[in-house]
């Protein structure tokens, strides 16, 4: 219960979740551009 206190309520992991979705160009698909969904646009 102590860790409770120490960091914030579910509500401010929240918005701090929504910055890991910008992630850098995947390796995996150099071809497709910087991101998969220009390539979806391109099309």
């Amino acid at each position: 219960m102590e860790n409770r206190q120490t960091w914030p309520p579910q509500t401010d992991i929240g918005p701090p979740r929504l910055a890991p979705p910008p992630l850098p160009p995947r390796r995996e698909s150099p071809s497709e551009g910087s991101t998969p969904s220009m390539a979806h646009r391109h099309i």
